[in-house]
């Protein structure tokens, strides 16, 4: 199953791509296929 990650970036150190990409690494964990921005 396809998730797509949405959250804030704005004002964020690095446009918060650190948050966005362990959120992506816990769902391909549980077999889901993230999808992100960042």
């Amino acid at each position: 199953m396809k998730i797509y990650i949405a959250g804030p970036m704005t004002g964020y150190k690095n446009f918060n791509r650190e948050t966005f990409i362990l959120m992506a690494g816990e769902l391909e964990r549980r077999k889901y296929q993230p999808l992100h921005t960042a």
